[in-house]
């Protein structure tokens, strides 16, 4: 899914805000492929609000995801 990927890249590396409510979403698809993007990408971008939702959903990630 190379159209997948290119979008998660501009997700990823815009400095539009509203990328991140997107992304944050996508953690919640159903597709693991989707997911995993979607953490790349919200890892990445590098910001607090960002990093703190991730640490509330720790708890819940799979081993594969904590160790990235």
């Amino acid at each position: 899914m190379r159209g997948l990927a290119t979008t998660f890249d501009l997700l990823a590396n815009t400095e539009n805000e509203a990328a991140t409510p997107v992304l944050v979403a996508a953690l919640d698809s159903t597709q693991r492929e989707v997911r995993d993007f979607a953490l790349t990408a919200l890892l990445s971008r590098r910001q607090a609000a960002v990093e703190l939702n991730i640490l509330r959903r720790w708890p819940n990630l799979s081993e594969r995801w904590r160790q990235q």
